[in-house]
Order: structure tokens, then C-alpha cells, then sequence
């Protein structure tokens, strides 16, 4: 039993590694002229949305950096951006329940998980 529980783990280590990666090779090579978006990629790997970002919550958590900026500045508004980064710079944490119970009237779960991801990748890792 633990040693399936062992191997388990290391697929899921080892499949978290490899979106990261492929995340990060498409962040920093610049001779893609237009980066995936998170859709494309969640398609790709065959998860759905709410699958995919916590896979990448998972992914900053651990310490890896990710540059998602691309994709939130290309589909959600900049002030709502800026208003939900400026949250998670004046929290004392980035606990995503505390940041849905302050703003989940005026913002989605899912812009709110996605800017806590870049505020995560900026500040923290």
C-alpha cells in the first residue's frame, strides 16, 4: 500500500514538473510570438480550468516561479488585476477563503486563485 501511495507521488511530482516546464519554456523563449494560453494548455494536458489552476497552485506553492501575466492582462481587466494584487501585497496572508470572503463580490474565484498565483510567483518564490 505506501509503496503504490510512493509511486503515485511520483507521477504526481513528476507530471506537476513537467507542466511547469513546459509553462516556463514558453514564458521565457521568445521566439513563440504568442505564448499558449491557459486554456490551450489545459486542453492540451487534458484537464479542465478549475484542474489546471490547481495544478498551478501546486506548481507556485512548491517554490517554482511562473509568469502567467500574459494571460491575465489578456483576459481580464488591469484595475481588477491591480485591485486584487493590491490585496494579497496589504494581507497578512494569501489564503485563498480570506481573499474570497473580502472580494469575491466584485471578482471570480478564478481571477482571484490567478492573480494569487503571479502575486505568489513575484513576491514569495
Amino acid at each position: 500500500m505506501a509503496k503504490e501511495m510512493d509511486n503515485e507521488q511520483k507521477q504526481h511530482d513528476h507530471a506537476r514538473k513537467q507542466l511547469a516546464d513546459w509553462i516556463a519554456a514558453y514564458n521565457e523563449d521568445s521566439s513563440h510570438p504568442t505564448l499558449l494560453s491557459l486554456d490551450d494548455i489545459a486542453r492540451a494536458e487534458g484537464l479542465d480550468f478549475d484542474e489546471l489552476i490547481d495544478k498551478l497552485d501546486d506548481i507556485v506553492d512548491s517554490g517554482t516561479k511562473l509568469n502567467i501575466d500574459y494571460y491575465l492582462d489578456d483576459t481580464y481587466d488591469e484595475d481588477q488585476i491591480d485591485d486584487i494584487y493590491d490585496y494579497f501585497m496589504e494581507s497578512d496572508t494569501d489564503d485563498i477563503d480570506k481573499a474570497m470572503d473580502e472580494l469575491n463580490e466584485d471578482y471570480t474565484e478564478e481571477e482571484i486563485r490567478l492573480v494569487r498565483i503571479q502575486f505568489i510567483s513575484e513576491m514569495a518564490n
